[in-house]
């Protein structure tokens, strides 16, 4: 048999080795329970977020604490610090992190720039301030909105921080749009861990606009490959909800965690975008079956507490993290405000926020329908001359335990009585 030759050698070994950078082998795998954490995200450390920490603290493993916030105004940073209660942080017993959440800037990034030695002051001044109120910080977490481009500069400050708090971890939170930048790798290399953000607010351009905090399907592709960086890493799942408004047109104009903003017309149309449990649950489900050994635990984005109404209260977070969704019970409720008009409404029975997933079937005997509508996403069919159904929409509001959603209108040429029943799935 002839040798092959020395450039054809050559070549392969190129080949082999191109695809050992850009396709590196499957990362070890792993399934079992793993580490569950929440993000303490509250300015103001209220009666109700004291006591939120202190009844969770035997159900998380870890409290990651916003501690300080920095935006800009006219390109300087203003800062604005968050004093926790450090007697229940220290009562609880468990491993406390310490979060500088940073607006977008930028640059430059420089190992010696001013705000870089600032950043790395203000870490130090956290980190000594939990050490005289007896909590020994278990890590100081960065959470940058750093543009895809700026990678590179971002690792700046990494690189400073790091030297600079050691030997407290410094870990940062990640962006999936980062994934596929060549920077990302050294920049997480340069870090003692990251979070994988699979959550966002993508902004939809109708009210109509089938969008989700969170994708799953997504979701787990975005960790496969995080995996692949070689560097430990957490994703952190939404538990939260947005409110959206849209124009008499239905056109976006603002969206808000917090309810509606001062600068929102009064014609407005609003639409709630909640994390769905179902799909976390089928997140948490299938990761502890399988998954990558690199994922080294969850932490929810935020920890429940009882006067926020736009995040899921304890029960629904508690099924959800064990992987199994919190079952759906609904009731169809009726009522005629006036003579031939009937309005449909869905009552929650269970004991967690949802959005309604099952159709509604309407008959009557006697009377004839001259009009009808569905609200808030829901959409009317006409089966019949004496049959309608209510189909949920690709978007529906999500409502309280106890609450009640109006759905729909039918309007009759005389009074009529209806029956009404949900539609098995």
């Amino acid at each position: 048999m002839r040798g092959r030759s020395p450039i054809l050698i050559l070549g392969l070994g190129l080949l082999v080795g191109l695809y050992a950078v850009f396709y590196p082998k499957e990362p070890a795998r792993t399934r079992g329970p793993m580490p569950q954490e929440t993000y303490v995200w509250q300015r103001v450390w209220n009666e109700a977020v004291q006591q939120g920490v202190i009844e969770r603290a035997s159900d998380f493993e870890h409290f990651t604490v916003l501690m300080a916030e920095i935006n800009w105004l006219k390109g300087e940073p203003k800062l604005t610090r968050v004093e926790p209660d450090w007697s229940a942080l220290k009562a609880v017993g468990k491993s406390v992190g310490l979060a500088i959440r940073i607006g977008s800037y930028g640059g430059p990034f420089e190992h010696e720039g001013k705000f870089t030695k600032g950043l790395a002051e203000l870490a130090d001044s956290l980190i000594a301030n939990a050490r005289a109120k007896g909590v020994e910080p278990a890590e100081v977490q960065l959470d940058f909105d750093c543009a895809e481009s700026k990678l590179a500069g971002y690792r700046v400050w990494v690189e400073v921080l790091r030297e600079r708090v050691k030997p407290v971890p410094l870990t940062i939170t990640a962006l999936p749009s980062w994934l596929d930048r060549g920077e990302f790798k050294s920049l997480v290399q340069a870090t003692d861990g990251f979070v994988l953000q699979v959550h966002a607010l993508q902004r939809p351009a109708t009210i109509n606009d089938p969008v989700k905090l969170c994708e799953p399907a997504k979701a787990r592709t975005w960790v496969e490959i995080a995996a692949r960086t070689g560097v430990p890493f957490k994703v952190a799942l939404p538990t939260y909800s947005y409110l959206t408004a849209f124009n008499r047109e239905g056109k976006f104009i603002g969206a808000s965690a917090e309810g509606p903003g001062n600068d929102w017309p009064p014609d407005m149309q609003t639409r709630e975008l909640a994390a769905v449990p179902k799909d976390m649950a089928a997140l948490m489900s299938g990761w502890l079956a399988d998954r990558p050994a690199a994922l080294q635990g969850v932490i929810w984005y935020r920890l429940p507490v009882s006067t926020d109404r736009w995040n899921w209260d304890w029960p629904t977070l508690a099924q959800t993290m064990r992987g199994s969704a919190p079952s759906e019970q609904w009731r169809v409720v009726t009522r005629s405000p006036e003579a031939g008009l009937v309005e449909v409404l869905l009552e929650n029975e269970s004991a967690a926020k949802s959005a309604p997933s099952r159709s509604i079937r309407v008959q009557w005997q006697k009377g004839r329908l001259l009009a009808g509508d569905g609200l808030r996403g829901t959409q009317l069919t006409e089966l019949s001359a004496s049959e309608v159904e209510f189909q949920p929409g690709r978007v529906m509001t999500a409502v309280q335990p106890g609450d009640r959603q109006l759905l729909g209108w039918l309007r009759f040429d005389s009074s009529v009585e209806v029956q009404s029943e949900l539609v098995a799935k």
